[in-house]
């Protein structure tokens, strides 16, 4: 009447076991590639972020030869990228900077050289002129004593 015997249970029992079995494999695999991936993007931020550490670390201390070169092209990737060419544009602005800097301490010190020359060469030409005016005078006096001896006769 309706009623089934506990043996007909059995192959329901086994399918849903093995359903079981299977649905708990891919939750395994699933949780598995989970925890793959995970870990390695942890591992690939995770270095991404030390590269750029140790490169802001480098450039804070004035070395601008740092080689900073991003993997991917995340922001990580990236600001890693961007800090190299950064640096590299940085490196050759001072020595721009430097070259232009011994320039003018070198036009400098040609125009000190120059002024000490003019200076010297000023003061001979103002001994020079004192010399003639002096002599000038001396000249004027011998005119006027000997105009005076000749007036006097």
């Amino acid at each position: 009447m309706g009623v089934a015997h506990h043996a007909a249970y059995l192959p329901w029992l086994e399918m849903a076991r093995t359903e079981l079995l299977r649905d708990a494999g891919v939750v395994t695999v699933l949780f598995a590639l989970t925890t793959y991936l995970m870990l390695c993007a942890f591992r690939v931020l995770n270095g991404g972020l030390r590269s750029l550490h140790r490169n802001l670390d480098s450039l804070g201390q004035g070395k601008l030869s740092i080689s900073s070169q991003g993997w991917g092209r995340d922001e990580i990737g990236q600001s890693l990228s961007a800090l190299g060419l950064s640096a590299q544009r940085f490196s050759h602005l001072l020595e721009a900077v430097t070259q232009g800097v011994a320039a003018v301490s070198q036009a400098s010190k040609e125009v000190a050289t120059g002024n000490s020359g003019l200076s010297t060469r000023t003061g001979g030409m103002r001994e020079s002129i004192h010399h003639v005016s002096e002599k000038a005078k001396l000249f004027s006096g011998a005119m006027d004593e000997c105009g005076y001896g000749y007036y006097s006769q």
